[in-house]
């Protein structure tokens, strides 16, 4: 979450920080360094469902929040690229197309690993 944003909430409504090590190291997606505020558990609603998760205060975050892959595998969110849509807990339907599976291979996420087709 972008500090800006974060100085929104009034300050009787923020959540407590939580312990965040000041030698914790974050880079933006273009490899700017970026400075943490704090860390602190905050409660999320996203289409009518509501969360707490912990969530990263960073100074000039180039957007006001950026949910992490820990949120999405935690709570099994899927993204549908064609009609622009969250869906919880169901995988997205192919829309068009077809493929044969030859075996499955589980992934970890964000990992690099060579898949054999």
């Amino acid at each position: 979450m972008d500090l800006k944003e974060f100085r929104k909430i009034p300050i009787e409504k923020r959540p407590k920080k939580n312990y965040f090590s000041p030698n914790v190291k974050l880079k933006s997606a273009s490899s700017d360094s970026l400075t943490p505020y704090g860390k602190y558990e905050m409660e999320l609603t996203l289409e009518g469902r509501t969360f707490t998760h912990p969530v990263v205060v960073v100074n000039k975050l180039s957007e006001k929040f950026i949910l992490g892959m820990d949120f999405i595998e935690k709570n099994t969110l899927f993204y549908d690229m064609v009609n622009k849509a969250y869906h919880w807990n169901v995988p997205v339907e192919w829309l068009r197309g077809y493929i044969k599976v030859r075996r499955q291979v589980k992934l970890d996420a964000l990992s690099v690993t060579r898949v054999p087709v």
